[in-house]
């Protein structure tokens, strides 16, 4: 997300011979801050946890493969990932959906990650279905929240 834009004059001070003034475009990106959630968020998000409510097997030792695994049996990365796909015709790694299921996980769950989220969150022994459900729960109330705001 562009935070600031400003351009620079860098032209020599009374410098006759030059045709014109020298500028420079200085972007200052906000790394922090992601995009708030939109309709879409709040659909992927609420797909996801119809998805984990119909009851297929869960993957408990999945890995960053989806669509190789058995029919019916599902890991928490992948049904986020085809949750996002079917919405939004791709995936997309930073989407807001996704970004509100990680800061969930970090606030309540932050010693059950050592790399990748998602992943690390689903495969930890301690990890029910019920925490699942937590998280998308958590996760769908902020983007209804976030997608109101940004309509108003």
């Amino acid at each position: 997300m562009v935070r600031e834009w400003r351009e620079l004059d860098v032209g020599s001070q009374g410098c006759s011979a030059c045709e014109r003034t020298a500028k420079v475009a200085s972007l200052i990106l906000d790394l922090v801050a992601y995009p708030p959630a939109t309709e879409d968020d709040v659909a992927i998000l609420r797909s996801a946890l119809t998805t984990l409510e119909k009851g297929g097997r869960w993957n408990r030792q999945e890995e960053q493969k989806c669509g190789n695994s058995d029919e019916g049996t599902i890991g928490f990365f992948c049904l986020l990932y085809t949750s996002v796909e079917s919405q939004m015709g791709r995936y997309h790694h930073r989407q807001p959906a996704l970004e509100l299921v990680r800061s969930a996980i970090l606030e309540r769950w932050r010693d059950r990650i050592t790399s990748h989220q998602l992943i690390d969150f689903n495969n930890h022994p301690a990890t029910t279905i019920s925490d699942l459900r937590t998280v998308l729960e958590l996760a769908l109330a902020r983007a209804r929240a976030q997608a109101q705001s940004e309509r108003e």
